[in-house]
């Protein structure tokens, strides 16, 4: 079993990244990581098969929750600039089609329901497949 700074230094890159994407605010973000965490470290883990599955599973719920007590279900999710930054050897051109093109995915996702984009979250983003 993994010690609890291993569990943190391993996972809390994907699980603040997961929350700022659901909550598409920083803060809250950080604050809902350290809760992943202190729920994680509460809870057992020996009879955990897919350590991050499980993680990711507790993270979407923690945010669904969140979410749901500050009644902002239709709350809108925006690109992460940081999952788009641009290289110096790109093109301008180049560099404007991928803002636009992350633009629009932004636009698409806020019009799906909460449950739907976190699946599509942890399916493309974290390469979970549909089933374990």
């Amino acid at each position: 079993m993994e010690s609890h700074r291993e569990l943190f230094e391993t996972y809390r890159r994907d699980v603040y990244r997961t929350c700022y994407f659901m909550l598409h605010d920083a803060a809250d973000a950080e604050d809902l990581t350290q809760e992943v965490f202190m729920t994680l470290f509460r809870q057992n883990r020996e009879n955990v098969e897919h350590m991050k599955a499980w993680i990711m599973r507790i993270t979407v719920n923690l945010c669904l929750n969140y979410m749901r007590r500050r009644r902002s279900l239709e709350r809108k999710i925006s690109a992460n600039p940081s999952l788009f930054a641009a290289s110096e050897g790109r093109a301008v051109d180049q560099q404007v089609e991928e803002k636009e093109s992350a633009e629009e995915l932004a636009m698409l996702m806020n019009s799906l329901p909460a449950k739907i984009r976190a699946v599509l979250l942890l399916r493309y983003m974290h390469d979970f497949s549909f089933r374990l």
